[in-house]
């Protein structure tokens, strides 16, 4: 039986012969570790206004509350069959009384207490009894509700009867299978079984229901009855039972006819058969309705049509006395009455990652080499030239050599190995149940680079040039450069291998073909061939080009290389690759665990719902539910948006995190919608309790004090928040990546010819003379931002390294041009440049800069002999500071767009600034 009901036909809701028993409650809790179960009884018995109630009361005390358990394994009977009244419950009481009588229980109504006399809805007086009993379902040890090994189901029914022999009951003797005319007795004079699902797959029971309520909303505790429109009618008007005796009435009258029309009694054995089947059906008539169409004579000269004539109209008549009743509807619900009191303790099973803060991931490392993030390089080498043969002559002009390809980093996997958050939550859990992309914005792509060595790992390892592009950092967005730098590395090293060059302007002798080319690192887009893809999996592609000059001589030290030379080149070159991410999943994670805190607190939604629903004019204490009036207002709150119900959304709230710091779920959205559903009906403003309603608050909190809060502060200090790069590496070797490379056509031969093959052919994304702008990179000899260098006393001229503010970038012609005009050696620049910093009153007027180029570099340095006097006079020496106290000089470019790379001025140079510091020494 559903819950309490007071409204609609309360003659037939609380018993008609004898009282009905109510369950209204069941609370599951474990003593001594032993499965206990508390359940409220209640029974209403309907008293006139002006009856003497002691006396009704006296004629009831001796009515007896027959409660009990039963496990399916238990009994011998199907559950299912006496739930669907097909068995008759006595037998399994009996079963369970005799076999297991710990199972068993009863009590008399004399022992429920003073009764509360309450009204319907109709102004009928009732008297109301409550009783709490206990239950302990257990076998030969004390089980705890975790080892039950099957589901527990509870029944309960009033009755004047008694089957044991210990209170000498009149039916302790009796061993019919309760089906002949005894049992039919037995059941007469009992009660309306009441029956609860307590225990089910291993869990209190939240299964489910279908109840019946009226127009109003006004529930309805009998079965309906079906009419032949399918629509349901309360059954107050003709019931079961009397539309199954009329019809065996009128099978009655045909049984001496039946005993020589086989045909007859075959037709009538079928309406015997549904009449005995669907007796207590819902569709008891719409079943009867099927039998009519499959009458074997329609005639009424024959006996089976004359019983086909009798039978429609019982239908027909049957159908409309149905239809006078209260038409009722469908509803399922989900039963809240299993208050499971055993509390939730607040686990946490600690993650098996690696707290890596900032960590270089280095498969090649030989001391303690880490997993591949960095894989699958894919690289072609194509040369480019001009290219003349004459009689003993062989000449290549405009040489190139483009190194271009892709390499993959492993976006997800470093994600899932590495990230922080995989420390303090289940990483599964994070990415199942947040989704992969709610880290975007705290795991991101800071910056990549890119070199290209020669002979990598041997003792003449030397660096080539370097490509670096930086991202931008802003959250919620995809990445998104912020610069792209090329470094020039193998002249400032003092290597002769000098053949890199950032950009290419093509302009050919032996073609038409002008374009410009440019080195470049950059993150791109990609599409797999099979049409699967990659099914949400996360790599990062990296397309690189990396363009050389292939003159004679600079492709090797050696002056006249021969092409077997030439075409062994790429045997010498290693590319090495780095990708940095900036990590700031603990960050995230705080923020998450600051969310759930802020939800319960004063003032948080979950907090603000709780002092609302646990306001006493907003429930009945006395049935443990809340007003209609507080459920109706509530729902309707959220009509537009259900899922930012309180009771919707905390539930969900509280499993998802339940499942990140224990994996309680498995990491399955599924399982956690279930679980939280569960939850969600418990505290559901309209069928929910309020008892459960502060059971779950409690949990909520617990969960925070038990295990989140040591997550975020452990030993009492907050976790690192401010976030650090991870750097993941790999080395690619060329003459591992391909078997040949690809040169221009070989000049050779006696008679003159002429071939080209055009670097904008080979080379991507090759544009027209367009104008752009390149960074200047100053090179590693040049102080870092930041360093420190000291100055001796009486220095009057500049001195490489540090006055060197940025060395040959890798222009074609070894200079820069201002305003289309080259710049040459010795020229002031003073104008483009500025020191600043703690260098005195007024440094822009102290300091000159002046072009310093030669055959091999472009440099422009500082001309102090205005900034240091060589004196002692603290006055005059502006360098004043101290190696404990040093002064902070940054040099800052001034180009205002005059500066350029080339002589068309399509190419500017972008500024630039950097710090460093210095100090006089004594």
């Amino acid at each position: 039986m559903s819950g309490l009901i007071t409204s609609g036909d309360t003659t037939e809701n609380f018993g008609k012969l004898l009282p009905a028993v109510y369950i209204e409650r069941i609370y599951i809790d474990e003593v001594s570790s032993r499965a206990k179960m508390k359940i409220d009884l209640n029974i209403y018995v309907r008293a006139h206004e002006d009856a003497d109630t002691t006396t009704l009361v006296t004629q009831l005390e001796d009515l007896r509350i027959i409660y009990f358990w039963v496990s399916a394994d238990l009994i011998s009977i199907d559950i299912n069959d006496v739930i669907n009244k097909e068995k008759n419950i006595w037998d399994v009481y009996i079963d369970m009384d005799e076999a297991h009588d710990w199972g068993t229980d009863d009590a008399k109504l004399s022992s429920f207490g003073d009764y509360l006399v309450t009204y319907d809805d109709e102004g009928n007086k009732t008297l109301k009894f409550t009783e709490d009993v206990n239950l302990y379902p257990f076998r030969d040890n004390y089980d705890t509700w975790d080892e039950l090994p099957d589901d527990i189901y509870l029944f309960a029914f009033a009755t004047f009867d008694s089957a044991d022999s210990d209170d000498e009951g009149f039916w302790s003797g009796y061993a019919g299978d309760y089906d002949d005319r005894f049992g039919r007795f037995l059941t007469i004079e009992t009660g309306d079984v009441a029956y609860e699902p307590v225990w089910i797959d291993s869990a209190a029971a939240r299964e489910e229901q279908v109840i019946w309520v009226d127009g109003d909303g006004n529930a309805y505790d009998a079965t309906p009855l079906q009419s032949l429109t399918s629509k349901y009618y309360s059954a107050n008007v003709i019931s079961h039972s009397e539309i199954v005796s009329s019809f065996e009435d009128l099978l009655g009258d045909y049984e001496a006819a039946a005993e020589s029309d086989d045909s007859l009694r075959d037709i009538m054995d079928q309406i015997s058969y549904a009449l005995v089947t669907y007796k207590e059906s819902v569709d008891i008539l719409a079943q009867l309705n099927l039998i009519a169409r499959a009458f074997p004579s329609k005639s009424s000269v024959t006996n089976a049509g004359a019983l086909y004539v009798q039978y429609r109209e019982k239908i027909t008549t049957a159908n409309a006395t149905i239809q006078t009743g209260t038409e009722v509807f469908k509803e399922v619900v989900v039963n809240t009455k299993v208050v499971d009191q055993r509390g939730v303790a607040a686990v946490y099973e600690e993650s098996d990652r690696t707290l890596y803060d900032a960590y270089t991931f280095d498969p090649n490392d030989s001391a303690t080499p880490s997993e591949t993030y960095i894989s699958n390089m894919k690289i072609g080498r194509v040369m480019s030239a001009d290219t003349a043969t004459g009689a003993g002559t062989s000449v290549w002009t405009n040489a190139h050599f483009n190194n271009y390809g892709f390499f993959f980093f492993d976006y997800d996997k470093a994600l899932y190995e590495t990230a922080d958050i995989g420390h303090y939550f289940h990483i599964d859990s994070v990415l199942n149940l947040l989704g992969k992309t709610a880290t975007n914005s705290f795991f991101k792509l800071t910056k990549v680079r890119y070199y290209r060595y020669y002979e990598y790992g041997e003792d003449s390892e030397q660096p080539f040039i370097a490509l670096a592009t930086e991202y931008k950092l802003e959250q919620l967005r995809a990445p998104e450069a912020e610069s792209m730098l090329w470094y020039h590395r193998a002249d400032v090293a003092g290597h002769d291998l000098n053949n890199s060059v950032a950009y290419v302007q093509a302009d050919y002798d032996y073609s038409d073909d002008t374009c410009s080319v440019n080195s470049f690192l950059i993150l791109r887009n990609f599409e797999l061939a099979r049409t699967e893809g990659f099914e949400g999996y996360r790599m990062m592609c990296f397309e690189f080009q990396d363009l050389q000059e292939s003159t004679v001589d600079t492709l090797k030290s050696d002056s006249s290389p021969t092409l077997e030379q030439m075409g062994d080149l790429y045997t010498y070159d290693t590319m090495w690759t780095e990708v940095r991410i900036r990590d700031n999943t603990a960050s995230f994670t705080k923020k998450m665990v600051a969310a759930y805190n802020t939800s319960y607190e004063t003032g948080g939604g979950l907090s603000d719902y709780y002092d609302e629903a646990t306001t006493d004019s907003n429930y009945n204490e006395e049935d443990d539910r809340w007003t209609d009036s507080f459920a109706a207002t509530q729902e309707s709150l959220y009509d537009a948006d259900p899922g930012k119900a309180p009771w919707v959304l905390y539930p969900v709230y509280y499993c998802v995190f339940q499942d990140l710091t224990s994996k309680i779920y498995d990491s399955d959205m599924e399982t956690v919608k279930a679980a939280a559903a569960e939850i969600s009906a418990t505290i559901h403003p309209s069928y929910g309790t309020v008892s459960q309603f502060e059971t779950f608050f409690e949990n909520f909190e617990a969960l925070y004090d038990d295990v989140l809060y040591d997550i975020v502060y452990p030993d009492g200090d907050a976790i690192t928040t401010t976030g650090n790069v991870k750097k993941y590496q790999n080395v690619f070797a060329l003459d591992e990546l391909m078997e040949a490379a690809i040169y221009a056509p070989a000049p050779g031969g006696e008679a003159y010819a002429e071939s080209n093959t055009s670097i904008c052919d080979i080379a991507a994304y090759p544009g027209a003379l367009a104008a752009g702008e390149v960074e200047l990179v100053y090179s590693s000899w040049p102080p870092a931002d930041g360093d420190a260098l000291p100055i001796e006393d009486g220095l009057t001229a500049p001195v490489e390294p540090w006055y060197t503010i940025f060395n040959d970038y890798g222009s074609d012609e070894g200079t820069l041009y201002i305003d289309g005009i080259a710049i040459e050696n010795g020229d002031d620049l003073s104008e483009y440049f500025s020191l600043g910093g703690e260098v005195g009153p007024s440094p822009g007027d102290l300091a000159t800069f002046e072009a310093s180029i030669s055959s091999t570099s472009f440099k422009v340095i500082i001309g102090v002999d205005n900034i240091l006097t060589g004196t002692d006079d603290p006055t005059t020496y502006l360098v004043t500071g101290t190696e404990d106290s040093p002064e902070q000089w940054e040099i800052e470019s001034n180009f205002g767009g005059e500066w350029s790379v080339d002589e068309s001025g399509l190419y500017k140079a972008a500024d630039f600034s950097y710090s460093f510091f210095v100090w006089r020494e004594e």
